[in-house]
């Protein structure tokens, strides 16, 4: 009885384990995994990007509550709190900003993840609209996700040198 307890015992402890070693991604979905991350990625600075052009709409003033709840879908702290600082200024002072015409994640490499969060490079062009006409941006950045709620959101980006 007690080889029979103990061998369930150790195929209990093995199986316990498999899970772990086939966690790796094979390379299909390695590739799906990223797609669908950068998809989400490009789906946020485009959410950003629409957000920070309706403050320059003079005929539909935007109230704080509605971007503080539309950026809380999709960014997290420390970056939430930075955007609404920043709205807010904006907001009681508004002055000369280029519009954002468009937003394009053009190459993005993962460069750490585990079950909450994730590190990105990315590059991302920038198609802007001031006073001279438009130009094009393109800069790499480091990229902070979080997942809060089963949803990946924006913890922080910054440039690279």
């Amino acid at each position: 009885m007690k080889k029979i307890l103990f061998f369930f015992f150790i195929l209990f402890l093995f199986a316990g384990r498999i899970p772990s070693l086939s966690a790796a991604l094979t390379p299909p979905q390695e590739a799906f995994y990223q797609e669908e991350r950068i998809a989400r990625l490009s789906d946020i600075f485009r959410q950003r990007m629409e957000l920070w052009n309706e403050l320059f709409i003079p005929e539909e003033p935007v109230k704080m509550e509605y971007l503080k709840k539309q950026l809380s879908a999709i960014v997290a702290d420390p970056l939430l709190e930075s955007d609404l600082h920043t709205f807010q200024e904006i907001l009681a002072a508004p002055g000369s900003y280029e519009k954002i015409k468009d937003v394009k994640i053009l190459q993005s490499d993962a460069l750490s993840r585990d079950q909450k969060t994730e590190t990105w490079e990315v590059t991302i062009c920038w198609e802007l609209e001031g006073y001279e006409g438009i130009s094009i941006e393109k800069e790499r950045y480091f990229v902070e996700l979080i997942k809060i709620n089963h949803d990946w959101l924006l913890k922080d980006y910054y440039l690279l040198p």
